[in-house]
């Protein structure tokens, strides 16, 4: 599921008068994380491959 289905889940919820599920936030938090980690590696990886080449360019 994408970060964006589990924070309007959790809003719908919230609105019909639920009470705030630990999983719901939990689901975001790890689904955050993810987004983060594939950032990082992604980031180290065109960055490495732009030291190698000496240019800005991906492609």
């Amino acid at each position: 599921m994408l970060s964006l289905t589990h924070a309007a889940d959790a809003a719908r919820q919230l609105s019909a008068g639920a009470r705030l599920d630990g999983r719901g936030i939990a689901a975001e938090l790890l689904t955050g994380a993810g987004y983060a980690l594939l950032a990082l590696v992604l980031l180290a990886l065109f960055e490495r491959g732009s030291r190698r080449r000496a240019t800005l360019d991906v492609m």
